[in-house]
């Protein structure tokens, strides 16, 4: 099968299930290609990491190729390629060439957003586009749309009407939705109004009908006190029309854009509950459909006038009839509002980005699309492309939307015409996998597309095969998969297909287990003028009951030891993945619990920085310092963490202040506080951003810390990340920067650093991890998009308006969600290697993943372990494979859990106070500079400069090189560079040290990290050659390549080393901070402090 699908003179569809090599035989079919003498190859990928990854991988390979001795590249050939033997020397001539030859190859892997811009960007003019246009989200350009968009004098009316019901946040966020389904212009309003059955006119009730409901109120009030009740209702009615005009016609506007704002007093009804109660009586509240007579009235009513039940069932017509219209209508106007005000919208958007050279990324796919399909560029476009393409490859096909497809197939619509060249096209995907609806993936589309180049080709040079083998996990894992979602064959993959995985691993033992739920306990609610619930030592939180019972197992693997059975070592931190279906506050407590027990973690794979609440804390300030009549941000700042008041402390503040402003009336309150804000005050006006929010977390960090939690330590970072690179010097620029953009933050979940990471579901696609902890399973996820998309992107706003044909799409969307959330679990659950563990807490709803888990999960076994502090005792647990084996050794010194520098360690802006006399920041070169706020390395260009700078760099790279291929690394090294230094001497010279110093490099620890700080109020950042972490030590490490060392220099150093210690003893209080200085020329070892 598999050497079918690398075969270059076929034409293939891939179907491959996770974990069974996709990227793999992606690379093995380029390699073919190459080797067979195919050019002009086009790899489109979904992301930039996979084109990176797919790109680093063939490089390796054909780079291995080209020194490859000749039995061994015949051997790794022969895999590929049944075709090629030792007596082929053609083959491999050919292979050992492709590595020098690649820049001629043709050969251009990137995302289809990357082509579409390279695409466009070389026909600018065809295109429509200015020649200099830039590719950008255009984020920052919403912000100041939306404001020109609100005073546009056009759209008043509609505003008023949207103003009724949103606020100016909901407003932004609906046309920002809007803008992402552009297609919603393209759905004219007559569209949406026949899918409403939106009437052109309103008629009030006729007359007969409200005699009828007058006489039905006369005859309940003689009834029961049901009757009498639904008498009242109805008599109320009455009465309230008095005032009204009666058969008052609303004359509703045309589908253009003119609407008359004379509102009909039937739908003003509905809005103030009028009509809306009067409905109750009659049809179910919900549904809207007509309720039984019994219901309505008692049976003593009914028998006693006989026409009242006629008269019931001609009023719940009447008034059905009236209700879906009035419904219908006002659906028709919210929406027709709303696309008038994103008519205006999308168009200043258009002008600005138009102004600015920008594009956006739908904008890139549609102009590629137009270039692509229109007649009369398209041959001319794809002949003059900088290279003609005849072989395409398309990765994570499921997740296409109709745009990509539509640039697929026009790019190879000319391939299955026949001719003198092979051309092909080859598409790996599963639909298993298709998550990304939210971003336009259509998972339908995956099997049609297969079925349309089935019949384009007519079957002729054409594979069609399914991936079933995993390389990835165990058959505990792969065997629960299977039993679940044979029971959603249709739901997931749209056939019926028998999902199987066939395990590689065989011989491998996993294991899973199913956590019993976290009972339920009853939460109060934080009330008014109450300390704060979580400071209260009996409160129980649930998320962080789960969040310590997870941290005090993983801590407890590596603290005593385990191994991991299938790979015979130690369980790493890097082991260890922690699932979640969104970010929420488990993942903070998570983070929180993690570093308590001293476990290196990776937090948040992705979040937006102004979420947070301490970032939210710091902006508040900021906005009080730039305007002290802000009452609003003084009272945040005051409530939050950095001056802890409490609402008491508040409230004597604000209350009867009359004319005077909160800050005017603190001065006289609180003189510390306002001396202190004052400080603020007068440093925001004469200092840069960053030298202010430094000052501000030299005591603010724990501050925040004791409230939040040691997880409010990444996001602080982050934030001070985000000053150090914000270029402007003004504090008003830098908050409406961030307060408009709210940036994203990303971390890089594929680093090698040693830590367990947390994720959402989403993100870890394409990753695994030995050890998955799927912790969010207990929920079903609820639609709460106020805009509802039907399948043609046509938006319609119901808010709490029914109609048939929006509830039929609710119903639609409801069951799509449903699917994807069932192949976002098939996701969860394939990332695990070996062993599975499954959380929830109470309650648990009906068709969430851990109900399907023990529902379909079959038989499992029962044992009992201690899971606390959830349990107090042992509890009984679901597992398979419960024999799985347990076994723990310890580690020696060298091979503790050790804890990894966090990878934003340059961002950790610490205070450092020096003892009197030592006033000068120090570099780190050990030397003093009396003028610089910032101070780095500074390295000479002189030759005695020059071979420190190379033992320098060669001692960086050293630690991450295995040991048996050092030598020979640091040859290749010093060859590769041109210096007049003796190379001989620094190679013997790093031999000798790596002999003498290899256990350092043995420790887990980082090279070459910058760290910030102050000193006596100005700036430092220095530069560490090394920094090693074990469990209860921080070691630094300082290369010093002198020849001769005076008396002075060495006190220089040792100031030098107080800084390092000073700044790494605040980002790891809890360690013995060790300073050692080896010297090059001699090799000695020096303690210091």
């Amino acid at each position: 099968m598999r050497s079918n699908a690398i075969n270059p003179n076929f034409s293939v569809w891939v179907s491959a299930s996770a974990g069974t090599g996709k990227t793999k035989i992606l690379i093995d079919r380029v390699l073919r290609l190459l080797l067979e003498n195919k050019r002009n190859i086009l790899c489109l990928t979904f992301t930039n990491a996979a084109a990176n990854e797919m790109e680093d991988r063939i490089y390796s390979t054909l780079s291995k190729w080209a020194i490859y001795p000749e039995g061994i590249l015949v051997a790794d050939l022969e895999q590929l390629a049944q075709c090629v033997t030792r007596e082929n020397k053609d083959y491999l001539t050919r292979a050992r060439r492709l590595f020098s030859e690649l820049e001629n190859l043709g050969l251009n892997i990137q995302t289809i957003h990357a082509f579409c811009y390279k695409l466009i960007s070389s026909f600018p003019t065809e295109a429509g586009i200015a020649p200099n246009c830039t590719l950008s989200e255009c984020k920052e350009l919403h912000s100041i749309i939306f404001e020109k968009t609100l005073h546009n004098e056009t759209v008043q009316d509609d505003i008023n009407i949207i103003a009724a019901e949103f606020d100016e946040n909901k407003l932004s966020d609906l046309l920002y939705t809007l803008c992402i389904k552009r297609s919603a212009l393209e759905n004219n309003l007559g569209y949406i109004k026949d899918k409403l059955s939106a009437p052109d006119k309103i008629h009030d009730l006729q007359s007969e009908t409200i005699e009828q409901i007058k006489r039905l109120a006369k005859i309940l009030s003689e009834g029961s006190k049901r009757d009498q009740s639904y008498s009242a209702i109805l008599y109320d009615w009455c009465n309230s029309r008095k005032s009204s005009v009666p058969n008052v016609v609303i004359q509703v506007a045309d589908t253009g854009t003119q609407k008359k704002r004379n509102m009909d007093p039937s739908v003003s009804y509905l809005d103030d509950n009028k009509i809306e109660n009067l409905a109750k009586v009659f049809l179910k509240s919900e549904s809207y459909e007509k309720k039984s007579i019994s219901s309505i009235i008692t049976k003593g009513a009914l028998e006693k006038f006989e026409d009242v039940e006629q008269m019931i069932e001609s009023i719940q017509n009447a008034l059905f009839t009236h209700v879906k219209d009035i419904n219908s209508y006002q659906i028709f106007g919210r929406t027709s509002s709303l696309l008038s005000i994103f008519k205006v919208y999308v168009d200043l958007y258009n002008s600005e980005k138009s102004k600015n050279a920008l594009l956006d990324y739908d904008d890139i796919i549609n102009l590629a699309t137009n270039l692509l399909s229109n007649p009369g560029y398209k041959d001319w476009i794809l002949f003059n492309l900088d290279q003609k393409i005849d072989h395409i490859l398309v990765d994570e096909a499921q997740d296409n939307s109709i745009s990509q497809w539509k640039i697929i197939t026009n790019l190879c619509n000319e391939f299955f015409t026949g001719g003198d060249e092979k051309r092909t096209l080859f598409v790996v995907g599963d639909v298993k996998q298709s998550i990304y609806r939210f971003q336009g993936a259509n998972p339908h589309l995956f099997n049609y597309m297969q079925q349309y180049f089935h019949t384009k080709t007519g079957g002729r040079d054409w594979v069609s095969c399914q991936l079933e083998k995993s390389f990835r996990s165990t058959p505990e894992v792969l065997m629960l998969v299977d039993r679940i979602f044979n029971n959603f064959r249709e739901e997931i993959s749209f056939n019926d297909n028998k999902i199987k995985h066939i395990p590689y691993r065989e011989n491998d033992q996993g294991y899973i287990e199913i956590w019993p739920l976290l009972p339920g306990y009853e939460e109060e609610e934080q009330q008014a003028l109450q300390i704060h619930l979580t400071q209260r030592k009996d409160y129980v939180v649930k998320d962080r009951l789960l969040a310590q019972a997870i941290a005090q197992r993983i801590h407890n693997w590596l603290n005593e030891g385990r191994i991991l059975v299938a790979k015979d070592r130690h369980i790493e931190p890097r082991d260890i993945m922690i699932l979640v279906r969104q970010r929420n506050v488990l993942v903070d407590y998570i983070i929180s619990e993690l570093k308590k027990v001293n476990v290196p973690v990776i937090g948040r794979d992705y979040f937006r920085i102004m979420d947070y609440i301490a970032v939210q804390d710091l902006i508040a300030l900021a906005e009080f310092l730039l305007l002290q009549a802000n009452d609003l941000a003084l009272a945040n700042v005051l409530k939050s963490p950095l001056f802890n008041f409490t609402e008491d402390d508040l409230f004597n503040i604000a209350y009867n202040r009359k004319e005077q402003s909160l800050w005017e009336k603190l001065q006289d309150y609180q003189e510390i506080i306002s001396n202190e804000l004052n400080y603020l005050i007068n440093l925001s006006q004469t200092k840069s951003p960053l030298t202010l929010f430094t000052h501000i977390l030299r005591t603010g960090r724990k501050k925040f810390a004791a409230r939040l939690g040691l997880e409010c330590f990444e996001i602080l970072d982050e934030f001070m990340n985000l000053v150090l690179q914000f270029e402007h010097p003004s504090l008003q620029a830098f908050v409406q920067w961030i307060k408009e953009n709210n940036p994203e933050i990303k971390n890089d979940m594929q680093s090698k650093l040693n830590a367990v990471r947390i994720m959402t579901i989403h993100k870890s696609k394409g990753l695994q991890a030995p050890i998955v902890f799927l912790v969010d399973t207990n929920t079903v996820p609820r639609n709460s998009e106020n805009i509802l998309f039907d399948a043609t992107e046509a938006p319609f706003w119901c808010g709490k308006n029914s109609n048939a044909y929006c509830n039929q799409v609710k119903r639609e969307k409801k069951l799509e969600d449903y699917n994807e959330y069932l192949r976002l679990l098939y996701v969860a659950l394939t990332r695990a290697e070996d062993e599975l563990y499954i959380l929830g807490k109470e309650p648990v709803q009906k068709g969430s993943w851990y109900d399907l888990v023990i529902q379909y999960g079959a038989l499992y076994e029962r044992k009992k372990l201690y899971l606390q502090p959830i349990f107090k005792e042992k509890v009984e647990v679901l597992c398979m494979n419960a024999n799985y084996p347990s076994i723990y050794k310890k580690r020696d010194y060298f091979d503790v859990p050790v804890i990894s520098p966090p990878s934003n360690l340059s961002m950790s802006l610490q205070h450092v106070t020096l003892e009197p006399g030592e006033k000068k920041p120090v570099s780190s070169t050990g030397m003093t500079d009396e003028n610089a706020g910032m101070t780095k390395r500074s390295i000479g260009t002189t030759d005695s400069y020059a071979r420190g700078l190379i033992i320098h760099s060669i001692l960086q790279y050293m630690p991450k090189i295995e040991k048996d291929r050092r030598k020979n690394w640091v040859r290749k090294y010093l060859d590769s560079i041109n210096t007049s230094e003796d190379k001989d001497e620094i190679y013997s010279k790093i031999l000798t040290f790596n002999e003498k110093y290899d256990y350092l490099f043995d420790l887990e620890g980082k090279s070459e990290i910058p760290l910030s700080g102050t000193i006596d109020g100005k700036p430092v950042l220095v530069r560490l050659d090394r920094l090693c972490i074990t469990e209860d030590k921080a070691i630094i490490i300082d290369y010093k390549s002198h020849h001769n060392v005076s008396i002075s220099s060495s006190n220089e150093i040792k100031k030098q080393m107080l800084i390092y210690k000073t700044l790494v003893q605040e980002v790891y209080p809890d360690k013995q901070v060790e300073c050692v200085v080896i010297w090059m020329e001699d090799l000695t070892l020096q303690s210091l402090i």
